[in-house]
């Protein structure tokens, strides 16, 4: 899987630091339990549209929904682009 690009979210009600991540496959099972290995994983399953958050404290939010290629990013209080990047390397890592 790859991270294709990410966007800035403009006037989001989460925060000031806040990104879409667009990838280049759909997000599965396999993918959401890889990410959660990030910080600790909520996953909803039971829901019609199973969706996902992790936590990486002090660094960022990860939020989404199974079967869609985008989830969002909430990066802490301070814009740290280096997160997105090592985002990027991790979900290149994935097989």
């Amino acid at each position: 899987m790859k991270l294709i690009s990410y966007s800035h979210v403009l006037g989001c009600i989460e925060g000031d630091f806040v990104y879409d991540v667009f990838l280049d496959s759909n997000i599965n099972r396999n993918f959401i339990i890889y990410l959660g290995s990030l910080g600790k994983l909520i996953f909803s399953e039971s829901m019609p549209k199973p969706y996902f958050t992790i936590i990486s404290r002090g660094k960022f939010t990860l939020k989404g929904s199974q079967f869609n290629d985008t989830f969002r990013v909430l990066l802490s209080e301070v814009e740290d682009l280096i997160y997105i990047d090592q985002l990027r390397q991790f979900i290149q890592a994935f097989e």
